[in-house]
């Protein structure tokens, strides 16, 4: 890292670091309910643990709503709980990362429409990169962004299609067997989010050039980690493929967007028993 930051200008190293600390508070996550007040502690002087708890407190509300609609979906039937999870996991996911891209340098001016566009055609294939981090390529168990452990096994009660979660897995394992560090990571997200078509009718024209300069930034600073005395022609391939499997993940989001989006706004028709009719005049 100090290596790298030998090679970056003042504006590079702002936005590396910047982007470090995003990715880390979107792999760890939202802060659990026991924890919360505690990170009050820390939160002023780590600025991870500052994304975490304004992105617990933006979803703690709805939360908690969500929790109430989980738990009178399970006492009607169990799989229908578990649907209600899934949703909530992907409803967060895009949450999550329409704050944090916020605190990407250049993001936080942008028009909503830009925004919404950019996280809408990009969060699936940011959430397989980030799946690297956080799965167990042993059983593919993985921890979610509420800190509990997710297994396949949840998946298939639900009926999420064996094809997508194969696809997924051999994404995920392609990645982790080729020996990354990780420290690519987040620049890898932000070419994944600045790669949005500039032509899309919902991304302003005045955001269109700072998109360009921005994947300019994150591009150059890549190659300058690329040229770092330690890695070698290796990691220069590995980049390249994994670049690869996050094109094939977001053409897996096109193809799979309505079985993708099903799943993130489901939303079961529980009534109550005095609401039902009777059969009987």
């Amino acid at each position: 890292m100090k290596i790298l930051k030998k090679m970056l200008d003042p504006y590079e190293e702002h936005f590396f670091v910047s982007l470090s600390n995003v990715w880390e508070a979107y792999v760890k996550g939202i802060i659990p309910d026991n924890c919360y007040l505690d990170s009050c502690l820390s939160e002023r002087s780590n600025p991870v643990d500052f994304l975490r708890k304004e992105m617990s407190s933006l979803v703690i509300d709805r939360s908690l709503s969500m929790k109430k609609k989980i738990t009178e979906a399970m006492n009607v039937n169990h799989r229908l709980g578990k649907l209600m999870i899934y949703k909530n996991f992907l409803s967060l996911h895009k949450t999550c990362l329409k704050y944090l891209i916020d605190y990407i340098p250049g993001f936080q001016d942008m028009a909503e429409s830009t925004k919404n566009t950019i996280v809408s055609k990009s969060w699936f294939a940011v959430k397989v990169l980030r799946g690297v981090s956080v799965t167990n390529t042993t059983d593919y168990s993985h921890i979610e962004l509420t800190g509990e452990d997710i297994t396949v096994d949840f998946y298939n009660e639900i009926g999420v299609p064996t094809s997508l979660l194969n696809d997924i897995k051999l994404i995920i394992f392609s990645i982790f067997t080729q020996g990354s560090n990780m420290r690519e990571f987040p620049l890898i997200m932000a070419i994944i989010f600045l790669s949005v078509d500039l032509e899309d009718e919902n991304v302003a024209f005045s955001d269109r050039p700072v998109l360009q300069r921005l994947l300019k930034m994150a591009s150059t600073v890549l190659l300058k980690m690329i040229k770092q005395v330690n890695y070698t022609v290796d990691f220069q391939r590995h980049v390249a493929r994994v670049f690869q499997h996050m094109q094939i993940t977001k053409q897996k989001l096109r193809t799979d967007r309505d079985e993708i989006h099903n799943y993130s706004v489901y939303e079961p028709k529980i009534m109550s028993l005095s609401e039902i009719p009777s059969p009987c005049p």
